[in-house]
């Protein structure tokens, strides 16, 4: 699934853009339109893990956004009584 190319153009007075052709990361973009619904709600996803450069390029999919929290490479959270990476 790829992401459509967009920009704010037409008078729209959007600013935004979006990489031609992009991986579409289909379940955060769905988790960012709840969040805009939700009042403190902010969905924790894992950016492209491939390389660094592939996970820039997602974190500028998600650069407008005010929900979505991006994690790269991994986060050390605690569960039950120690810390565990994720992922």
């Amino acid at each position: 699934m790829r992401r459509p190319s967009s920009s704010g153009g037409g008078g729209s007075g959007a600013a935004a853009t979006r990489r031609f052709g992009a991986p579409c990361a289909a379940l955060a973009v769905a988790m960012d339109a709840v969040a805009m619904r939700l009042i403190d709600c902010f969905p924790i996803c894992d950016a492209d893990q491939t390389s660094e450069e592939a996970a820039k390029a997602w974190f500028q999919d998600f650069k407008l956004s005010t929900n979505v929290v991006g994690m790269y490479p991994a986060a050390v959270v605690n569960i039950g009584a120690g810390n565990v990476t994720r992922p």
